[in-house]
């Protein structure tokens, strides 16, 4: 029990974002590079949150196989593999739904500041290649 109780500890500070003095070096940066930073920050926790996900899954599963309902033995691990799959299927939920906002929004940005489409949604007819140096190149 007391190496669940340190898993789960570890996997709430992974899953915690950065404090505000680590932030320090985004003040000078432009819009685009705060926003593509966002993005790699929310896809980074849809992955962490998948992988509470999948590994309360596990639990559950070992819970299930080793628990026995007349002596107690293993509904412990039952019971904690059950909170954080549940935990983990709301936070898969939260951040998808932020990393789809967060592509949408940069998306917009590029479309509106280079005045094209972004191969995301690119239209017959134009044609948007990123070019190395991060920027977005707009052709016919």
């Amino acid at each position: 029990m007391r190496y669940f109780v340190a898993f789960v500890f570890v996997l709430a500070l992974v899953a915690l974002p950065l404090s505000a003095s680590a932030h320090g070096g985004e003040v000078a940066a432009p819009a685009e590079e705060k926003m593509d930073l966002r993005v790699r920050r929310a896809g980074i926790g849809l992955g962490v949150s998948g992988a509470v996900l999948v590994s309360g899954g596990v639990m559950v599963g070992i819970g299930a196989a080793d628990a026995n309902a007349l002596t107690g033995e293993g509904v412990g691990l039952l019971v904690g593999g059950a909170i954080l799959t549940i935990g983990g299927l709301v936070a898969t939920i939260i951040t998808g739904r932020m990393l789809a906002e967060r592509k949408r929004d940069r998306d917009r940005f590029r479309e509106a500041h280079y005045e094209c489409t972004t191969p995301s949604s690119v239209g017959p007819g134009t044609i948007a290649t990123h070019v190395p140096s991060g920027r977005w190149s707009c052709g016919t």
